[in-house]
């Protein structure tokens, strides 16, 4: 049995990280957490299974200190991604959770044992001590460390014990899945069967404008048998305020005193290299801040003005651009080109600004709430409108919003919301006006009916025009000289499986169907419709499969065949189980 989970080891990653991040919830946080706290600062619900505030931080916690590890410092829209991805993986586990309790899922001791012995932590895998002069892992010191008496393998045993009944689970619904003989002879025939051909195209913009015409009578027709087509979503516009988040002053003078402390280090003797590695928030910080060479026009203007006026060696000054404070070393120069290194420190609102910004706002909402948003705005507040917008759809200056949406579908006109936060700032919105339903006007829609009809009329001679060069083609056995009498430019193809990609063609599944299809040597197609235009194909060659190179491989593929239905099993399975789930989500009273 054991063997058998640990063959899925690596295609089964997400449902370990899943049961890691449920370990933290569910034990963790159960330990820290009394009953009587998590029902009062309950988050959410997943079906019977309560999860609290403090539960959930300790898993956002766990997360977000993997993150630092790689972003260095968080902003406002990471963040938000964090909570949502801790959310997801706290809801699943709980749903996993339950389906074990369900099935009556059980681990061993034995199972533990032997999971812990054939799963060394990252930590150990990653110590040079236990490889081999060849480079491999040495399992024998790695048995040694597990028999030590003097480590305690007590976490790490409770975190498989956590992880593994969901990997049974998985085996569960992975055990449903087959792979015939078939399938595996024909996914080797998909990749590997190759055909040449040659072909022609009619575009309908080959048509010439000469040809085409639109009647007034048939837009008239159109539009009135199509008027649903022309149908606008119901309309609002709103005024709003924005508090947005900026940094104050203070974050700025605390940015500019910090980047000066860094200087001085390097200054004083410290590789900058090194600085740049440890306090850099910019893409380079991990290759010590180098921008390599780069001339004038490249960067932005203060900060290319800063490095071209250093020497090799110096350190600039602290330099301000649009991304924030950053010093400049140069290491090489040419006479038009720089070599240099930087350190970049952004300037972003701190937690007492953005605490200060949403007091503010949140007393603004409470005074818009009673005298309304246009009689609470006064002189300090810019008073703004969206412009007419479709409801649900984008929003002018602020985005698809669904809080903003779902507040314009249940308010009036007059109605003031409440505060509402996005990446940016909080908004408070008034609507002022709304509009159901309608159908504009034949005049204002005319030009579109036009070119629609234009595009009809010349995709049909297009069709005409292709059917005809198809019969000749046939008729004659030739399609070059059938190309060569309609001026049409001949195209040819190398070999080619049915996952290439075809130079002027591209990936057109239609085009790809047919020209497989094809069986003799030099048959030629029916008219090719597809979405870019028409095509004629005629088949030059045909490469089957090596059998012997099948024998080899087939194996192997029908691992990976078993692999991706397993994972699509799994999927189907967890989805709909999710679908069934009763959620209740009141992460909004937290993280506003």
């Amino acid at each position: 049995m054991m063997r058998k989970m640990l063959r899925f080891t690596k295609i089964t990653f997400w449902i370990v990280a899943i049961a890691f991040i449920g370990f933290m919830v569910f034990n963790v946080g159960m330990k820290l957490t009394s009953t009587r706290r998590r029902s009062k600062s309950l988050l959410g619900e997943v079906n019977n299974q309560k999860i609290s505030y403090q539960q959930f931080q300790n898993a956002l916690r766990s997360r977000y200190l993997q993150a630092r590890e790689k972003l260095r410092e968080m902003n406002t829209q990471e963040e938000e991604r964090l909570r949502e991805q801790t959310w997801n993986d706290v809801v699943n586990y709980a749903l996993l959770n339950e389906e074990v309790k369900k099935r009556g899922i059980k681990v061993s001791n034995s199972e533990i044992i032997a999971w812990v012995a054939t799963n060394p932590p990252q930590s150990v895998l990653s110590d040079t001590t236990f490889r081999t002069k060849e480079g491999k892992f040495d399992y024998q010191r790695y048995m040694q460390l597990l028999s030590s008496p003097y480590i305690d393998w007590t976490p790490y045993e409770d975190q498989a014990r956590s992880i593994l009944p969901r990997l049974k689970l998985q085996n569960l619904i992975f055990n449903t899945v087959r792979v015939t003989a078939d399938e595996v002879k024909q996914e080797y025939i998909r990749r590997n069967e190759k055909v040449k051909v040659r072909w022609v195209q009619v575009l309908p913009s080959d048509i010439p404008n000469e040809e085409i015409e639109v009647k007034e009578e048939e837009i008239q027709t159109y539009y009135m048998e199509h008027k649903e087509e022309f149908k606008e979503p119901p309309k609002a516009n709103l005024k709003y305020i924005l508090f947005a988040k900026k940094p104050s002053m203070a974050d700025e003078d605390s940015v500019r005193a910090r980047i000066e402390e860094i200087r001085d280090m390097a200054i004083s003797g410290e590789e900058f290299s090194d600085l740049a590695r440890e306090y850099s928030q910019g893409p380079s910080a991990s290759k010590g801040g180098d921008l390599g060479f780069f001339e004038r026009g490249s960067m932005v203007k203060p900060f290319e003005d800063a490095a071209f006026s250093l020497k090799p060696g110096e350190i600039s000054p602290p330099v301000r651009t649009r991304f924030g404070w950053h010093l400049i070393k140069v290491e090489e120069r040419t006479k038009d080109k720089v070599h240099a290194r930087h350190i970049l420190l952004r300037v972003e609102p701190s937690l007492h600004t953005l605490d200060e910004i949403r007091n503010r706002a949140e007393e603004f909402a409470q005074l818009s709430g009673k005298k309304g948003l246009i009689e609470a705005a006064d002189d300090s507040l810019e008073l703004e409108e969206t412009g007419p917008f479709s409801e649900g759809g984008y929003i002018p200056r602020v985005g698809i919003n669904p809080k903003v949406s779902k507040f314009v579908e249940e308010n009036d006109v007059g109605k003031t919301s409440g505060l509402i936060e996005t990446k940016s700032g909080y908004y408070i919105f008034q609507i002022i006006e709304k509009k159901g339903a309608t159908i504009p006007p034949l005049s204002s829609v005319k030009q579109r009916i036009a070119s629609k009809l234009n595009y009809q009329k010349r995709k049909e001679l297009a069709r005409k025009k292709a059917q005809s060069i198809a019969d000749e083609a046939k008729k004659n056995g030739s399609l070059v000289r059938t190309a060569k009498k309609y001026k049409l430019k001949l195209q040819k193809t190398d070999y080619f499986t049915r996952t290439d990609y075809i130079p002027e063609v591209g990936r057109l599944p239609q085009f790809m169907g047919t020209a497989f299809k094809l069986k003799q040597k030099y048959e030629i197609s029916p008219v090719v419709e597809t979405e870019k235009g028409f095509y004629i194909i005629q088949l030059l060659d045909k490469k089957g499969i090596d059998e012997e190179k099948f024998a080899e491989e087939k194996d192997d593929l029908k691992k990976e065949i078993l692999q991706t239905k397993q994972r699509e099993a799994f999927n189907k399975w967890f989805a709909s189980i999710k679908e069934k789930a009763i959620i209740r989500d009141y992460r909004d009273q937290f993280y506003k």
